[in-house]
């Protein structure tokens, strides 16, 4: 019985030995598949043009009140002297609580009402009634960036260059093949153990088995993947012929889950989601955003650019809210889940425009940036909402949000589950500006 008992532990040995083996190897593809999908098209992403800039950043979840607060924050740090020429939207509203269905609306203007599968309307809406084709036809050079999947997304539009930011630019071939091993050595590990066990393991997204064997950034690659695109480009910018130049690039630098220190330096795991990280890793990801833009000054091409950053939500945290006083003297709230995701941010500035930032409370939405790209770049289209630079601060105005509770097979499922449908007049900063106004259902299947 000892000599069976024996091989039998010889044999587990041998095929965990097997199956790192084997992750390894797979992890070894995974390295030459990203470098490959990501080297592509690189240096037009680095191209500016001597006649017509556009430039839009799409920081992933950066709150706006999280931006304003920043903006306004003694002493300055360094991107309050570089941002010359913004106007922040510190009224900004949202649509949607996550990317997916915010990015035909960003592009497009047109709001999804499951009233179609998510797929269908994509595929239809970016292709042919986003900004992408008009710029197309307006003869615009048309670069996008952003990670494999978001990148896919923006990829049903018109482009010129598209660049997928690959997680294995600012690591070594054995850096990341092992890191990857460990990492789908500990899910697996988490997957077969017992539920008791499961805490454990995972310890809060500091994995077991990478936290013992790998002590680097791994495990959040998008944030430093995605600054280490933008460092390489403001390194890189230069001018290459008159053509007008339209850039899109969606970072994921300001999204969860938080894992810098107030010095940027990586804080060893993930953070809790509270203000002050969500802040600290917003201002680390504007001051990367601040090196491209004095790149661009130190070529010539800033003051004639049109700049937007904006994001797509909000980062979960509560926002300063002003409650709603009751008849019977009680308070009434928007619980900060929904509130905190209504609140991206949003920064232009215009061709020509100089000076220090300013303030507008004027009631924008997201919704608005392809009317108001139309406005800048005088393209001659019409979009569904407006330009934000036509609004005016005291004006009345009913702007949409659409929540929902992300499910997990909502990247895979054809329509979206029941969406609160809420209405919003004035300062989004008041609860008495929200109103719910029912709920939009997915067809019967």
């Amino acid at each position: 019985i000892g000599t069976i008992t024996h091989m039998l532990t010889l044999s587990k040995i041998l095929f965990a030995v097997q199956t790192l083996f084997f992750l390894f190897s797979l992890s070894i593809h995974d390295f030459e598949t990203d470098l490959h999908t990501g080297t592509n098209n690189l240096p037009e992403m680095s191209e500016f043009s001597s006649g017509e800039n556009t430039l839009v950043i799409l920081l992933d979840g950066l709150q706006g009140d999280i931006f304003r607060d920043l903006l306004t924050e003694d002493p300055p740090p360094l991107f309050a002297q570089v941002f010359s020429g913004f106007t922040y939207f510190d009224q900004h509203t949202g649509l949607f609580p996550t990317t997916f269905m915010t990015v035909p609306a960003l592009l497009s203007g047109k709001i999804y009402r499951n009233d179609e599968t998510k797929q269908s309307f994509i595929k239809r809406v970016v292709k042919h009634e986003s900004i992408l084709p008009v710029l197309g036809d307006r003869g615009y050079i048309v670069d996008l960036a952003s990670d494999k999947f978001e990148v896919n997304l923006y990829r049903k539009g018109f482009h010129s260059h598209s660049y997928a930011i690959p997680n294995n630019l600012h690591l070594s071939r054995l850096h990341y093949t092992l890191d990857d091993t460990l990492r789908m050595a500990d899910l697996i590990l988490f997957r077969h153990a017992p539920h008791l066990a499961r805490k454990s393991i995972y310890r809060d997204q500091s994995w077991f088995l990478q936290s013992i064997f790998s002590n680097d950034e791994y495990g959040q690659l998008r944030y430093f993947a995605h600054n280490h695109f933008l460092e390489t480009l403001s390194r890189n910018a230069f001018v290459k012929g008159n053509a007008k130049r339209f850039k899109f690039f969606h970072l994921m630098t300001t999204h969860t889950p938080f894992i810098v220190n107030r010095d940027c330096s990586y804080a060893q795991k993930a953070l809790p989601i509270e203000r002050e990280n969500a802040t600290n890793q917003s201002r680390c990801a504007l001051l990367t955003v601040a090196k491209l833009l004095s790149k661009m000054k130190e070529i010539g091409v800033y003051e004639a650019a049109n700049i937007i950053l904006l994001s797509d939500h909000g980062a979960w945290i509560a926002p300063e809210m002003e409650p709603k006083v009751l008849e019977d003297g009680t308070f009434e709230m928007i619980h900060p889940a929904v509130s905190s995701m209504a609140l991206p941010a949003l920064a232009i500035k215009p061709a020509g425009s100089t000076g220090e930032s300013i303030f507008s409370g004027v009631p924008s939405t997201l919704s608005d940036l392809p009317a108001t790209l139309n406005g800048l770049l005088g393209l001659g289209h019409k979009f569904p909402g407006k330009n934000v630079f036509a609004l005016n601060e005291n004006e009345h105005r009913e702007r949409e949000y659409l929540y929902y509770q992300w499910r997990r097979d909502d990247w895979t499922s054809p329509y979206m589950g029941p969406m609160t449908r809420f209405v919003i007049t004035g300062n989004p900063y008041y609860t008495s500006s929200w109103e719910q106004k029912g709920i939009i259902n997915p067809p019967q299947q």
